[in-house]
């Protein structure tokens, strides 16, 4: 068990220790110097660094209406203090901080009242609707400058096929593990072999994990009837906020360019975002974003620089005491009613999930 943590603890550092690097070495990529990104900064008035905050703001708050209609029953400000949270450890740990943050998640939900099937649910199609809008970004940015009548790079064509096919594909697996039961059961005798390796003391039974895949489906499928619009709403409303604030961060650092350019290049910073060797893609998205504006698009390396880390800076960085702020009003809002905040409490959050075996009914009305 120690030696897990040990090496967990050492795997973390250096992934931050990788995107740290990536960061400080992004403008010498593009053959500019820090102090003439820090120039930039200096150059920030109060009113942009407020219209910058407010567009982060409204973006957080819109996010929340994705895990609204993904968990019945969670509020937009609860479903801001989980995504706070997620954010934070998914900021700080490598792929994902799925290791840590899931768990949170399922005991803070769990202390709000919900069940273990609820939230793998909510903890599943939350995350398909933020891949898939991932994936389909890059095949926006392309639609976007094919309409311009801009010629399209290689490498983001390549980078936008890449992602077009990898949705395909996804969706396909998708509907078919949704569509057909069939498909459901085999992935639950799959997940069956794979849990061998828990201890047989907490191990499901094969047959109870099959059911709990099945069971899954239905949920699945009952949540995505009820809450695919919030979901879709909330979910394009929160992209076209984070673009509103790509695009302000543009135009606080004097970066001239069209709106199809910076739907590419936004598209292809949140693309680069799931290569998980760092936190949230922290330095890779950063400056495969800073080359595709300098080389393709012809912006001024250190304004097209500050932009982006600026950009970084609201979607990344200042997300990491966000979380750590609402967590410590949450729990301190607790204590003062008189409520539990211990997660430890908890503890069937942090074992894996296992759905309850539907019922007849449930079965039926699939």
């Amino acid at each position: 068990m120690r030696g897990n943590i040990i090496a967990r603890v050492a795997i973390s550092v250096v992934s931050l220790a990788l995107g740290a690097g990536l960061l400080i070495a992004m403008p010498f990529l593009v053959g500019v110097g820090w102090e003439q990104i820090l120039s930039e900064f200096a150059r920030l008035s109060l009113l942009e660094w407020g219209v910058l905050t407010a567009l982060w703001l409204s973006s957080l708050w819109a996010y929340s209406y994705v895990l609204v209609g993904s968990l019945p029953g969670l509020t937009p400000l609860r479903g801001v203090v989980v995504s706070g949270v997620g954010s934070a450890v998914s900021n700080l740990l490598p792929f994902g901080g799925a290791a840590v943050g899931v768990p949170v998640t399922f005991a803070m939900a769990r202390i709000w009242g919900h069940d273990n099937r609820s939230i793998t649910t909510f903890v599943l199609v939350s995350g398909i609707w933020n891949n898939l809008s991932r994936l389909l970004l890059p095949v926006a940015g392309i639609v976007c400058l094919l309409a311009t009548g801009r010629v399209v790079s290689d490498g983001f064509a390549t980078a936008a096929s890449t992602a077009g096919l990898t949705l395909a594909g996804a969706a396909a697996l998708l509907i078919a593990g949704l569509w057909r039961e069939g498909a459901a059961r085999a992935l639950g005798k799959c997940a069956a072999v794979v849990v061998k390796v828990v201890p047989e003391r907490r191990r499901p039974s094969r047959d109870k994990v099959v059911a709990s895949f099945v069971g899954l489906r239905l949920s699945i499928l009952d949540v995505v009837r009820r809450g695919w619009l919030t979901m879709t709403a909330g979910m394009l409303g929160f992209l076209a906020l984070q673009a509103a604030l790509f695009h302000a961060c543009l135009w606080a650092t004097g970066v001239e360019v069209g709106f199809a350019e910076t739907i590419a290049a936004f598209a292809l910073g949140r693309l680069l975002s799931t290569v998980t060797i760092t936190p949230s893609g922290s330095g890779v998205s950063e400056a495969g974003t800073v080359l595709l504006m300098t080389a393709t698009f012809g912006t001024a390396p250190a304004a097209t620089s500050a932009a982006v880390l600026l950009f970084w800076f609201f979607t990344y960085l200042i997300e990491i005491p966000f979380g750590g702020v609402v967590f410590t009003v949450w729990t301190w809002s607790r204590r003062r009613r008189g409520e539990s905040t211990s997660l430890a409490l908890h503890e069937k959050a942090l074992e894996p999930a296992v759905p309850d075996t539907p019922r007849p009914q449930d079965a039926a009305r699939s």
